[in-house]
């Protein structure tokens, strides 16, 4: 038996369309908005484009966590 974990499982649990919904609402996304969202067969490259996922992960979000901006103001 390996005691090695599988790091594959915990990546698999945030592409999960009940982690992308809870995550979503808790974030301020309505409702019916999140469940669409979070439903969709799309993958995280293509959801990163969605009026949802812009909304709940602004610029201002990342800038909270303390991550430098990567755009220069113009």
């Amino acid at each position: 038996m390996s005691t090695r974990r599988d790091s594959t499982t915990d990546e698999r649990q945030n592409e999960e369309p009940t982690t992308r919904y809870r995550e979503l609402h808790r974030r301020g996304i309505a409702a019916q908005e999140a469940a669409q969202t979070a439903g969709s067969s799309d993958g995280p490259w293509h959801l990163a484009n969605t009026p949802a996922l812009k909304l709940a992960l602004s610029n201002a979000y990342f800038t909270s966590l303390g991550l430098p901006e990567l755009t220069v103001p113009g």
